[in-house]
């Protein structure tokens, strides 16, 4: 069982995250000096919004 979450903003937090490195792909690439084309880069970024989101919702 998940920790309960509005899936409305479970959705939005999803959308929001993965928007992002769409929208600002200059300014993600400006602070970390990478973009996701970068194999390395792609995969952290991947790993770190799955393991934020999963974090939120898993049992406590």
């Amino acid at each position: 069982k998940l920790a309960p979450v509005s899936p409305h903003h479970l959705i939005f937090m999803i959308w929001a995250a993965t928007q992002h490195y769409a929208d600002f792909a200059p300014q993600v690439e400006a602070v970390t000096g990478a973009t996701l084309r970068d194999e390395a880069f792609f995969n952290q970024t991947v790993e770190s919004v799955q393991r934020i989101i999963i974090e939120g919702i898993r049992v406590r």
